[in-house]
This record gives C-alpha cells, sequence and structure tokens, in this order.
C-alpha cells in the first residue's frame, strides 16, 4: 500500500514538474489572454467534464470570452496549450496553415479510418485531388432527378403529421437523406431493412456521443484507460454496425456494375452527357487502378454517408424551425417559391436554382446562426503568424466557428436571425465571416451538394405546408456535431391550394408528350366505353359462368395488375375456379371476351382449332419474329413442315455424346459447392443448357467461352420475358404509344439487339464452321436445327431474317425450359428422399458402373421419366398459353365465337379431377398406374394439340442424361414448401429455390 501511494505522489510530482516547466516556457512568449480558471497540471480540462450538453455550454463561453479579447484566448488541456480563436481572418490563415487534424480526431478512427474528415495532412491532400471530380457542379446538376423523387418522399412523410400537433421531424429528414446520399452519391438504393436504417442511424448518435465524450473526460484520452472502460465496448458494437453498412453499400455497387460490362457502363454515363463520376463509381475505378486500396474505399464511404446525411437533415431541421419561429421569413420564401414555379407543383430544374436568392439566404443565416460543426480542433505544425501573436509550432488550435458567426463584423443585429442581411450587396459578410462549411483548404468538400439538396427540399416543404415552431425551446449538445436535445418540434399546417395549383400540378408535373398521353388515355376510354357497350353489354350469347369482380368497361383488367408472382397466384385461382365451374368459365378484358378452360378435352378442342397465337405473343415479335411460338397460324405451319426433320429422334439420339459430355461438367461444376451449405444451382443450370444447345442444335464443336457475354445474353432474355409480361398484365402499356412514352420500347430495343448479338453470332460461326469444312457432321441421313435452317437458306426456302427469327426462338425455348425443368426437378427430389433414392436405385440398376447414357438405356428409365412428367405437371413451366378464336369453335357444353380470346390452363388441366383425389401430390408412381389418364388432354406439360412443343423429344432425353450424371454423383436435399414463383411468360422461381448437395460415396 506504502509503495502506491509512494507511486502515486512521485508521478504527481514528475507531473508537476513538466507541466510547471512547460508552462514557464510558453509564458516566455507572448501569449493571448488567459480563459480563466487554469489550474496546475490540467489546466483547463477540469471545465470541460460533463455530458454533450455541458460542452456545448462551455463552447459558447469560450467563444463569448474570445470575442471580448480580440478574438483569440489561450488556454491549456493538461500540458498542451491552445490557441482559441472567434476573429475571422486569423480563422482562415489558421485552417490555412495547419492542415493536420487534431489527436481527438483520432477516437474516430477505428470507424472512420483515414477519409477525409480525419486523414492527416498528405493522405488529405492525395484523398481530396482524387475525389474533387465527383463533387463537380455538372455531376450534382444529374442528381436533381433524385432530389426532387426524395423531397416529395419527405412531403409524403409530412404530410401524416398534418393536423396532430407539435412532432419530431428530425428522424423523418435523417432516414430521407440517408436514402438520398445512396441513391446518388453511391448510386443505389438505401437498404431496404428499415430496422437496419434506424439500427444504423442509432449507432451513429452513439458514436458521435463516445468521440465527444473522450475528449471532454480528458482521462479517457488514454488508449490503456479507456480500453477498459464500458465506453470502449460500447464503441466495438457500434463500429460492427457502421462498417456493415458501409460494407453492404459497397457490396450493392459492386454488383450492380458486374451486372453489366464496363463499355455498357460507359455507354450508360455518355448517354447522359456527364464527364465525370459520381462518387462511388470514382472511387472503385480508383480501386481497379489500385490507387486506393479497399481499406481505403470503405473509410472514404464512412466518411461519406456520415458526413452527407447527418449534418444535411440536422441543418434542415433547424431551418424548418427557424421558419417555423419567424412567419415573415417564412412567408418571403413562400413568395418568392410561388415567384419561381408560378403557383405549381413542378420539379426543381437547374435554372431554378440561382433564382432561389431567399432561400439561399435563409440557409445561410440558420447555418450563421446555429453551425452544425461549431468547433474545429487543429494541431499547429509549424509557428503560424496571426495578426497580434504567433502560434507556437507543437500547440493546438480551436477554430469556433460558432464565435466567428457572431462576432462584431456582423453588425449589432448579430443574433437576431435576418436572412436580409444576405441580400444587400453594400453590407454583404466578409467571405471569411462565414464558416457553416467550415473553413480553409479542408472546408467541406460537399457543400454544394447539401445545398442543393436542401433547396429542393425546402421548395417542396414549403409549397405544401405551413410550419410553426418555437426555436427558443432548442436544447444543443456537441457529438461532434451541434445536435438537438429536445424542443426539436414542428408543427404543420396544408396550404390552400388554387385551381390553377391544382391543374398546374398535374399539367407541369408531366411533359408535353406525357399530356398528349393523358389526352389519348381520355380518347381511348371513350372508344372502350363505346366497345364494351357493343360486344359486351349488347351480346346475346350463351357464356360460361363469369369469373367474380368484373367492373362495367374495364371488366377483370385491374385484376391483372401486379408483379410476375401476383400474376401467378391470379392464375391459379382462376385455375381452382374453372374447375369449379365445370372446367370453363369467362374473364372480360376491356371489351374483349376470354374463354378460361382447364378440361382436358375442351382444351385440347381449343388447342387444335384456334392456331393463331394471342396478341400477347405480338409483344415480342421485335426479338423472335415470326419464328415457331409467335407466328400467325400460315406462316407457323410453313416452318414447322420445314423444321421437323431437325427433331427427329435419329437426330436426337446422335446428340447423346454431347448430353454426356455436357452433363459432366455440369457435375464437376457443382463439386465446388458440395458441404457449403444451400446455393441457387439456377445459374449452373441454365449456363449448362445454353452450352449444351448451341452444341447440339448448331453442331458447334465448342462452346461459347465468353462467359461474359452468356450471362449478359441469360440477363437480357430475363428483361425481355418480364417486358412483355408486365405489358400483358398492364392493360394501358398495351397502347404501342403508351409503350413508348413511357420508356419501356427504348428499353426493349437495348435488350433484344443484346439477343440478336447472340444469333447473329451464333449463324456468323456456322458459316464460318461451313466454309472451313469444320461443322458438326451426323451419322443420320437428317441434319441438325441450323445446319437445316442454313441449307433452307441456300434454297430460299427461308430468308436470312426468318432464319435469325428461328435461332432467337431455338435458343430461348431449348435453354431456358430445359434448365427451369430441371431445377424444379432437383428441388421436387430433394424435399421427397424417398422418391430420389427410387430413382438412384434404378439409375444404379441400369448403369452398374459410371459409364455414359446410350440409347438402348433411356427406355429403361422408366422411374426417371415418370419424375419428369409428375415435375412437369406439378410445375408446368408454361402454366398458361393464350390464342385467339378466329371462328367459331364448339367446346363440350359451350362454343366459343369468333373475335374472342382464348386462356389455356395448363396448371388447371393437370389439377383436373381425372388425375384423382391425390392431384396435388408429387407422385411419379401415378405415371406407372394403368389407370393415369391417357387423354391427351390431361398431360399438356409441353403444350397440347397442334402447336405443341417441337423440342420435347430433345428436352426428355437431354434432361434423362443429366438426371442420371447428377443423381448418381450427388445427393440433393431443398424443400419446396419456401418456392415461391412468378410467371415472366414462363414459370420462374423467386425464392426458396436453393439445393444443398454432398457427394455420394
Amino acid at each position: 500500500m506504502l509503495a502506491l501511494i509512494l507511486c502515486a505522489v512521485l508521478c504527481f510530482l514528475y507531473a508537476w514538474y513538466q507541466w510547471e516547466s512547460n508552462y514557464r516556457r510558453l509564458k516566455s512568449y507572448k501569449l493571448p489572454p488567459m480563459y480563466p480558471g487554469l489550474l496546475p497540471i490540467i489546466g483547463h480540462a477540469h471545465l470541460l467534464i460533463g455530458n454533450t450538453t455541458r460542452l456545448w455550454t462551455m463552447v459558447q463561453l469560450l467563444a463569448k470570452q474570445a470575442l471580448d479579447n480580440g478574438g483569440v484566448i489561450s488556454g491549456f488541456i493538461g500540458k498542451d496549450l491552445y490557441y482559441i480563436i472567434a476573429d475571422p481572418e486569423d480563422s482562415v490563415t489558421a485552417a490555412n496553415a495547419c492542415l493536420h487534424k487534431h489527436f481527438a480526431y483520432d477516437f474516430g478512427k477505428p470507424w472512420m479510418g483515414e477519409g477525409l474528415v480525419l486523414a492527416s495532412g498528405p493522405t488529405w491532400k492525395r484523398h481530396r485531388k482524387l475525389l474533387n471530380p465527383a463533387f463537380s457542379l455538372q455531376v450534382l446538376h444529374s442528381f436533381l432527378g433524385v432530389f426532387n423523387v426524395q423531397a416529395r418522399r419527405q412531403v409524403n412523410h409530412f404530410d401524416a403529421e398534418v393536423g396532430r400537433g407539435k412532432f419530431d421531424h428530425l428522424a423523418s429528414l435523417k432516414h430521407i437523406a440517408l436514402e438520398t446520399v445512396c441513391l446518388t452519391a453511391f448510386g443505389i438504393t438505401a437498404d431496404e431493412d428499415k430496422d437496419f436504417n434506424k439500427l444504423y442511424m442509432a449507432a451513429v448518435d452513439q458514436i458521435l456521443n463516445i468521440i465527444a465524450m473522450r475528449f471532454s473526460n480528458f482521462w479517457l484520452q488514454s488508449d490503456l484507460i479507456y480500453s477498459f472502460t464500458e465506453l470502449r465496448k460500447k464503441q466495438d458494437e457500434v463500429v460492427k454496425v457502421l462498417n456493415a453498412m458501409s460494407t453492404a453499400v459497397i457490396k450493392r455497387k459492386k454488383e450492380q456494375m458486374q451486372s453489366l460490362p464496363r463499355e455498357e457502363w460507359e455507354a450508360q454515363r455518355q448517354r447522359t452527357g456527364i464527364k465525370c463520376k459520381a462518387l462511388m463509381d470514382l472511387l472503385l475505378e480508383l480501386a481497379e487502378e489500385n490507387t486506393l486500396t479497399d481499406k481505403e474505399i470503405r473509410e472514404e464511404v464512412d466518411t461519406a454517408i456520415v458526413a452527407s446525411y447527418d449534418t444535411t437533415s440536422c441543418l434542415l431541421a433547424y431551418i424548418m424551425m427557424m421558419l417555423g419561429t419567424y412567419p415573415e421569413a417564412q412567408e418571403k420564401m413562400y413568395r418568392e417559391l410561388e415567384e419561381i414555379f408560378e403557383g405549381t407543383d413542378r420539379d426543381v430544374t437547374k435554372d431554378d436554382l440561382p433564382r432561389m436568392v431567399y432561400t439561399d439566404a435563409v440557409i445561410k443565416e440558420t447555418l450563421r446562426l446555429i453551425p452544425t460543426g461549431p468547433v474545429g480542433l487543429r494541431y499547429v505544425d509549424k509557428d503560424v503568424q496571426l495578426k497580434n501573436y504567433t502560434m507556437r509550432a507543437g500547440s493546438q488550435c480551436a477554430l469556433l466557428i460558432y464565435g466567428i458567426h457572431y462576432h462584431e463584423s456582423w453588425g449589432p443585429d448579430v443574433r437576431e436571425f435576418k436572412p436580409e442581411r444576405w441580400l444587400d450587396p453594400n453590407n454583404a459578410p466578409n467571405p471569411n465571416m462565414f464558416a457553416g462549411f467550415s473553413i480553409g483548404k479542408r472546408a467541406c468538400m460537399g457543400r454544394t451538394f447539401a445545398t442543393l439538396s436542401m433547396k429542393t427540399t425546402l421548395s417542396h416543404v414549403l409549397r405544401r405546408f405551413k410550419i410553426k415552431a418555437d426555436i427558443t425551446d432548442l436544447k444543443l449538445k456537441i457529438d461532434f456535431l451541434l445536435k438537438p436535445v429536445s424542443g426539436s418540434l414542428v408543427s404543420l399546417e396544408r396550404r390552400n391550394y388554387s385551381l390553377k395549383f391544382a391543374v398546374c400540378s398535374i399539367l407541369d408535373r408531366y411533359s408535353d408528350e406525357m399530356i398528349g398521353v393523358l389526352l389519348f388515355c381520355v380518347l381511348m376510354c371513350l372508344c372502350a366505353i363505346w366497345a364494351w357497350l357493343v360486344f359486351i353489354v349488347g351480346s346475346k350469347h350463351k357464356l360460361p359462368p363469369m369469373y367474380p369482380g368484373h367492373l362495367p368497361i374495364i371488366g377483370h383488367l385491374h385484376l391483372l395488375i401486379g408483379d410476375g408472382v401476383y400474376l401467378w397466384n391470379f392464375a391459379k385461382v382462376v385455375a381452382m375456379k374453372a374447375m369449379e365451374k365445370g372446367g370453363v368459365l369467362v374473364l372480360i378484358l376491356g371489351y374483349r371476351i376470354y374463354y378460361a378452360i382447364t378440361d382436358p378435352e375442351d382444351a385440347l378442342t381449343a388447342a387444335n382449332a384456334c392456331l393463331q397465337k394471342h396478341f400477347t405473343y405480338d409483344y415480342a415479335k421485335p426479338w423472335l419474329g415470326e419464328g415457331l411460338i409467335t407466328s400467325s397460324g400460315e406462316i407457323w405451319k410453313r416452318h414447322r413442315k420445314l423444321l421437323t426433320p431437325a427433331f427427329s429422334l435419329p437426330v436426337m439420339l446422335s446428340f447423346l455424346e454431347v448430353f454426356n459430355s455436357q452433363s459432366r461438367m455440369l457435375v464437376e461444376n457443382l463439386k465446388t459447392r458440395v458441404g457449403k451449405g444451400k446455393f441457387d444451382h439456377t445459374d449452373y443450370l441454365r449456363n449448362n443448357a445454353l452450352q449444351t444447345f448451341c452444341l447440339t442444335a448448331f453442331g458447334f464443336t465448342n462452346g461459347f467461352e465468353d462467359k461474359q457475354f452468356i450471362q449478359k445474353y441469360m440477363r437480357a432474355v430475363d428483361e425481355i420475358l418480364n417486358i412483355v409480361t408486365r405489358r400483358f398484365q398492364k392493360f394501358w402499356l398495351q397502347s404501342q404509344l403508351i409503350f413508348q412514352l413511357c420508356g419501356y420500347q427504348k428499353r426493349l430495343d437495348e435488350v433484344v439487339k443484346i439477343v440478336n448479338d447472340m444469333s447473329d453470332k451464333v449463324i456468323q460461326m456456322k458459316k464460318a464452321a461451313r466454309l472451313n469444312g469444320t461443322e458438326y457432321t451426323s451419322d443420320t441421313k437428317y441434319k441438325p436445327f441450323l445446319d437445316l435452317l442454313l441449307e433452307l437458306s441456300d434454297d430460299n426456302a427461308l430468308s436470312d431474317k426468318e432464319i435469325r427469327e428461328e435461332v432467337d426462338t431455338a435458343i430461348v425455348t431449348g435453354f431456358d425450359t430445359t434448365s427451369s425443368l430441371l431445377s424444379y426437378i432437383m428441388i421436387l427430389l430433394g424435399t421427397h428422399p424417398e422418391i430420389q433414392e427410387k430413382i438412384y436405385q434404378e439409375i444404379k440398376q441400369v448403369f452398374p458402373t459410371d459409364r455414359d447414357v446410350d440409347k438402348e438405356d433411356l427406355q429403361k428409365l422408366v422411374y426417371t421419366e415418370a419424375v419428369i412428367k409428375e415435375s412437369l405437371r406439378v410445375f408446368t413451366t408454361g402454366p398458361v398459353t393464350l390464342r385467339y378464336v378466329d371462328k367459331d369453335v364448339k367446346l363440350k357444353n359451350y362454343t366459343m365465337r369468333a373475335g374472342s380470346q382464348c386462356i389455356i390452363l395448363l396448371f388447371g388441366a393437370h389439377r383436373d379431377p381425372v388425375w384423382g383425389k391425390d392431384v396435388e401430390q408429387f407422385r411419379p408412381e401415378r405415371w406407372l398406374d394403368p389407370d393415369t389418364p391417357v387423354n391427351p388432354g390431361a398431360f399438356i406439360g409441353f403444350s397440347l394439340g397442334k402447336r405443341s412443343c417441337l423440342g420435347r423429344t430433345y428436352a426428355m432425353i437431354s434432361m434423362k442424361t443429366t438426371l442420371v450424371h447428377f443423381l448418381r454423383t450427388f445427393k440433393v436435399s431443398a424443400d419446396d414448401s419456401n418456392l415461391q414463383l412468378k410467371i415472366d411468360f414462363l414459370l420462374k422461381p423467386v425464392s426458396g429455390h436453393e439445393i444443398t448437395i454432398e457427394q455420394r460415396t
């Protein structure tokens, strides 16, 4: 105990000696007036002890003392000398001379590292120079669209608070600001997990509070002492949350950039006319060039997020409170906005921004009175001459921005909120006197971003609401930034709109083209009323039962609106309802009558009688033209007859060598996923199926080696199918004019070009092989698909355009449907291990060794074929087919009238009562049961009738071969109860389609 006391005494004496000698040395210099309350050893450190509210009070006292003593005073924290500056000129001098941040900023480095806010001089200079282009005016103007959208979202948030009295508006402002910075600087959407966003914002508040607490409580500045505190443990927890946000932002942006080749990203940027890159694009480009490390990128992202959203949202909160407290200023600002926007609700444009003079003055005046960054701390690394004093190297400097903003140079009304002071050219403030966005060379890089964003938000909010508040109730604290503690409440009233505002709000929000669309829609509505009265109300025909929910004029159109998941659920409901009504019911879509059929016999009758496809298929014609899927009756008949030989059994059997080699390649690729848990197997299957189709139907000796091109092609296919489906669902898009004006046509043209590049490449490769004599040859007298097409071209039986259309059709039908069905088969086998075991035992019996599949084996795979058919019955990849009824067609109980439409619900036919009571169960054994329906209309997995799938034998042989190799290598596990599906022309998985695989021993 005595030793401890002696040690403490010695430490105290040493500290006294160090402080006394340092104090005497510094006193020998000419120092500014000393702040009162100096104590030996600790100096003025005891005055800082307390919470962050106490720290803000101390800053105000220091500012007053400095202003009363010529703008500069001094103080000590421990042995460190501090120059405390509130003089505008001296502040600029100090800020430009001292570029090294104070050691207190190091407390934030576990979070933001060497980001722009915290970085040391050399690092800061390098990063600032690299990142400057991302904050050019041209780039920031390109964000105006986002600023307007987000401002309208903010208005919608506030709209819910009208008439509810006072509320804290800061949380809503912070949420929207966080979204805005993600959409603009990072070019991604904010995380949809609102709970995570709230957790992130709470973590930001906590980390800033921890930094402030470490500075104000001097004993916590020791890393050793701090490491034993609960505060350190809390810091580690919140830094983990904060880093998760920046990691998610970077990951999402990388995925977005990888989804398109660099050339396409560059092309998109060129189309916008913006030469400079947004922040995240620039950061990732610098990473690729090894100019910035991954660690540096994350630090800059962390810095950008908090610096962008937290400061902007706080300042907007203070501006709204100021306007609510000073109604005359609010009225002036509102009048300015009314003049600029002429009483309308239109968006802000770049031409409006310079005209918002009073708005700009309000922003600056608020920032003068309540600076969000009230203090800047710097390390003095060299002697710096001020007006009356010299700051000594090794000392510290506190730039009191709050004090600068209350300097006497602002005039006797310095404490008043007076935006007019910024409008008087004769009394315009000296630029050095305003440090709202910090000061000197290290001033805020994002000040223009913040100003544009705030002007846009305020223009929308003020045009919609009157604000009431009382700024005198506001209590503040310093958490690195100046934050409200309490009293930050406002109340909102909705403004009274004039008729002009209401009309112009509609008209000015849209372009002239969109107004034309609206007028066109009115005209179309009038035509629809006429057609409905004539064709529906005036119809005398006996119709099947009507599906419920029918409305005048639009019929059941409103029930189609939704996404692909909704459409699939709606199709199932219609199928169930049709089965309840005897297998046929009627839907009315606008003025068109649709017969929805699930009865197997009626389905077969309709399919064979109605060979013309529904007009929806025309939406795919920019891509597939008059290919077999989309072509009209006569063209389809001619093409079908010409191409049938390419799908004969001898040709299909000649592909077995390719099917075997591709199946082995798929197995090798999947081995990397063994023991690694659930994964999405669809991409593996799609890649393999596409390569297989090119090697067989097109007779290539090698597949496509350009994997990036293949990925790009498959994404383009998915997008086209999605656009076609969406156009059918959203009836207004069925008008070519509206479809074009809404931007869908432009995007469709872009993706069609990508898929056409694929077919062009296929045809060119085949032509080159024919010229070089390296084309695929078969032992049969029949020729593979593309050989036959090119031969027909030589004979002038098909034009070059028709060849490309059939190639496009063949590619998508050849790989997409097969891979989708294989995906469902694997999921079903993984869900039903007893069935998987049965098919495995059959495969073991047929293949005692690991040999390839040959044509004799195919007939022996009886249970395997039953599994394929049952999977296709349960998950029909083409669940619906649409036909045009060009003549009266007699069904069992009704007559479909010429001019109507027909929906054959394949999914419904597969759930018809003829399948038995266990129709909902996955039971391959039903295909081995003699009682299974033999009606050709009952099983229509490959469509039905004369227009059924030409490639069904190809698909069956290919899938049998793949399943043999897959199941004798792997055991699969899955859960189909989690499977969520959608209709994108075909039936596609949305979620819950993952599988796990393990190697068989």
